[in-house]
């Protein structure tokens, strides 16, 4: 890949030039536009406007009306690709320390199936993997689940599995990487934290707790009706585009 390098920078640095002419930029979370004002000098006095990705509440909800529980007892859920950048490495360990007494149902295929698979088993971890599932199902068993882990270690944009959880009051403990605090406010809509400790510690309570999960289900209902619901989130951006063009008339006309 070496001799690509050069290629790849000049890509990258006329990225950001084009950027830099732009009359507004979307970030869709406060960490992608930090990032794009921290590691670009040409972007540090752009307008970065974050609106984030929207969801579907009422067709997300209509996915879960009346549907049965696909597990018969009460489980916790982890949603996504069962892959290293994921934090499927740590999901034994925090369930262990966790001390976690109901299953944890594993929602998405990938490499580490078989390797999580038998690491679950030689540590009695109750661990279920389900594989692929459609969409009305995933939110089937968003719906029904006591609470989500998210122990992604890897700094994602805006994760679309945690709006979704949201979307349908589900309370949430995850690692704060990435946009996670855009979506997950700490003792409101879920538990925030910092290291793989603190994940064990957030899940302990999220299964000792009933009252907090309702709080904190109730909290996400409240948030994601207000920040990421498809009509609030393209007003955001009807309101944008129309900004920009009052601003490029005020230019033209000066």
């Amino acid at each position: 890949a070496l001799p690509w390098i050069p290629y790849m920078r000049s890509n990258l640095e006329m990225k950001q030039r084009d950027l830099a002419t732009a009359s507004a930029i979307v970030a869709v979370s406060h960490s992608v536009a930090g990032d794009l004002r921290s590691h670009s000098t040409v972007l540090s006095s752009a307008r970065i406007e974050v609106i984030p990705n929207g969801v579907d509440i009422a067709r997300t909800r209509a996915a879960v009306a009346s549907s049965p529980p696909p597990l018969a007892q009460p489980y916790a859920l982890f949603v996504g690709k069962v892959a290293h950048n994921k934090g499927i490495a740590s999901l034994v360990e925090v369930l262990q320390a966790a001390r976690l007494s109901m299953p944890l149902v594993i929602v998405g295929d990938g490499p580490e199936q078989e390797w999580l698979s038998r690491t679950a088993a030689s540590a009695n971890v109750d661990v279920r993997l389900t594989g692929w599932q459609d969409r009305d199902a995933v939110f089937q068993w968003m719906h029904h689940s006591c609470f989500m882990i998210f122990p992604s270690g890897w700094r994602e944009p805006l994760s679309r599995v945690l709006i979704e959880a949201t979307a349908l009051g589900v309370p949430l403990a995850a690692l704060n990487t990435g946009g996670a605090a855009d979506i997950v406010v700490d003792g409101t809509t879920g538990l925030l934290a910092r290291t793989v400790p603190e994940l064990s510690a957030a899940v302990a309570r999220l299964a000792s707790d009933a009252e907090l999960r309702r709080r904190l289900g109730d909290g996400a209902t409240a948030r994601a009706a207000t920040e990421f619901d498809l009509p609030v989130v393209v007003n955001r951006m009807e309101r944008l585009y129309d900004d920009v063009r009052a601003v490029r008339g005020s230019r033209k006309g000066a």
